[in-house]
């Protein structure tokens, strides 16, 4: 799998999607932007494979005020299904947009989630990305 990210903004607010972490990581480095607080940031990575590295992408994420969770089990991992479950709890299933940049499968597992807890299909902004 590489790595895939999954920005999950608590409200109205929306992340950015691109070729692998790297607009993300623009996000997370532009002085400008804001509503890191309303973020929750889903990295979905294969251990030893993953670059920047979990450690570093977590730094940088906290330094902003985003909560980030390393996913390196998949989207069917409890640590994703539950923190995904209680956000769409708090949040409300309609104000749940979800920026989503990985390959086509993971992208049908975050689908199926977003099925299950009615958030609409109008809340996802996405591009594929996968290694050749």
């Amino acid at each position: 799998m590489g790595a895939s990210s999954v920005v999950v903004p608590r409200s109205g607010k929306s992340g950015s999607g691109g070729v692998g972490i790297s607009p993300f990581v623009a996000w997370l480095k532009d002085e400008a932007a804001q509503g890191f607080e309303k973020v929750t940031f889903f990295y979905f990575f294969t251990p030893g494979r993953e670059f920047p590295s979990a450690e570093v992408l977590g730094e940088m994420a906290r330094e902003r005020g985003a909560e980030f969770v390393p996913i390196s089990e998949g989207a069917a991992s409890p640590a994703f299904t539950k923190r995904f479950a209680e956000i769409v709890q708090v949040a409300g299933a309609r104000e749940v947009n979800i920026s989503f940049c990985g390959p086509q499968g993971l992208l049908e597992q975050i689908r199926l989630q977003m099925r299950k807890s009615g958030i609409p299909e109008g809340n996802l902004q996405y591009e594929y990305f996968s290694f050749r």
